[in-house]
């Protein structure tokens, strides 16, 4: 598995792209009942080629990696757009982040709900599952965002 997201991953994300992660970048092998398979994040982090910006995800306090923070605000084409490890029905997330993504962003970007869905509208907000299991365990492209938030705002 290691080695098919890693492939992956470099095969759509170059040198000098820059790569956000949503969170849960590792799950420790004993989670998972994997003896002794307690790689370092770095380890991983190391072989990424782009620029990796890691967001906190629920899994990632037990394996000491280091995010960059909770939740980034960006911009894809001229739509403003918010990326966080959950989407914005989770109880973890923030109601004045959630409220201000509403009045400020065209869309939110999200992990954790695995294979559950690929989009879903939440309060009017369309949050779109960036997460590995719903996208042919490969980082999803900014074309594919907006491909795939243009339909569904039609």
């Amino acid at each position: 598995m290691d080695t098919r997201l890693l492939s992956g991953i470099n095969e759509r994300a170059k040198p000098g792209d820059r790569l956000v992660c949503v969170g849960d970048f590792l799950c420790r092998g004993n989670e998972r009942g994997v003896p002794g398979r307690n790689l370092p994040w770095t380890f991983y982090a190391d072989q990424i080629k782009a620029r990796l910006v890691l967001l906190e995800g629920n899994h990632d306090k037990n394996n000491h990696v280091k995010p960059a923070g909770m939740f980034l605000f960006g911009q894809m084409s001229h739509f403003r757009f918010l990326a966080s490890h959950w989407p914005t029905e989770n109880e973890d997330m923030d109601p004045l982040l959630v409220d201000y993504a509403k009045r400020s962003c065209a869309f939110v970007l999200c992990g954790h709900v695995h294979n559950a869905w690929k989009t879903k509208r939440i309060d009017g907000l369309l949050n779109i599952n960036v997460g590995v299991d719903v996208w042919n365990y490969r980082p999803v492209s900014d074309d594919e965002i907006l491909e795939l938030y243009r339909k569904e705002i039609q």
